[in-house]
């Protein structure tokens, strides 16, 4: 087919995209934030067709260069700038993004974290219309993504770049049934960019609530803690069957550290220190002499 379609995002999830949707239409234009210029141009070293890279949609340059431009559809998947309804109605056929989470649930700009961080049994992936808000246009289809109680963000965002080639299946097959129905999202659940008070540990948390933040840090964020005077990142922490005393306290047995959450002590597995290293907990405990 001849479609002409646009492309909006990551490069690297672009190049994927290229290959499921070719199916649709080999004529793809690309919109690429500027900050992503040479993954561009690593993913696509032979392109010679039209992209643009965008640092905002104010830029007089963005509205002279897709003023007189169409396109039957218009795709989107991880792009940190609001997509304006005067570009997604170049769609003739429908603009759509693809976003990282089950929806309704954990829309917004870090789906990742949030799905770790709030401990649910899965994730998912999702391709919605594009509207003038962020993940809030009705849900043509979705994968659910099932979560292992060790997963991190980074093993999360794995499993869904992964299951894009199937999800892309799902949509070029609604596309062809005539009964087809889309989900109107009636009650989304918006979670804005995580900040530095939501990956700071608070020992009053559950043993498992900890366990889902540091998880959720792993590896793009930095769950970090003071201990004797000693700034630390926690890597892995496993949740023991020892009941709490007073939330923070700290237990050294057999040389392995312990803090107790609100519910049980969490044995400390690996951290890592700053301009130092990786450290298990035991080894930590030995070279700083905590015993």
């Amino acid at each position: 087919m001849s479609n002409k379609i646009l492309l909006i995002g990551y490069p690297l999830l672009l190049k994927k995209m290229c290959k499921c949707l070719y199916v649709l239409g080999n004529q793809f234009d690309f919109l690429i934030e500027s900050k992503h210029k040479q993954k561009f141009d690593d993913c696509f070293p032979d392109y010679t067709g039209n992209v643009f890279f965008i640092t905002s949609f104010d830029d007089i340059s963005y509205t002279d260069y897709f003023y007189e431009k169409s396109y039957d559809y218009i795709f989107s998947y991880i792009f940190s700038l609001l997509i304006p309804s005067s570009l997604i109605s170049k769609a003739l056929k429908g603009a759509y993004n693809i976003h990282p989470s089950y929806l309704p649930y954990f829309a917004g700009p870090n789906p990742y974290f949030w799905t770790i961080r709030s401990n649910v049994p899965y994730g998912g992936l999702t391709i919605h219309h594009l509207t003038d808000k962020f993940d809030a246009g009705d849900i043509v289809v979705q994968i659910k993504i099932p979560l292992n109680s060790l997963e991190t963000c980074s093993s999360y965002k794995i499993k869904c770049d992964n299951a894009l080639p199937d999800l892309l299946k799902l949509f070029i097959d609604s596309l062809k049934n005539p009964n087809h129905k889309n989900i109107i999202q009636k009650d989304r659940f918006y979670f804005k960019k995580p900040s530095f008070e939501d990956y700071l540990i608070d020992w009053n948390y559950s043993a498992n609530e900890v366990n889902a933040i540091v998880r959720a840090c792993n590896t793009e964020l930095t769950c970090r803690i003071t201990l004797s005077n000693i700034s630390i990142e926690l890597l892995e922490v496993e949740i023991t069957d020892k009941v709490a005393t007073v939330p923070g306290t700290v237990l050294i047995e057999n040389n392995e550290l312990f803090i107790s959450c609100n519910d049980f002590f969490i044995r400390i597995s690996v951290v890592f220190i700053p301009k130092v290293g990786f450290f298990s907990g035991k080894n930590f405990v030995a070279y700083y002499n905590l015993v």
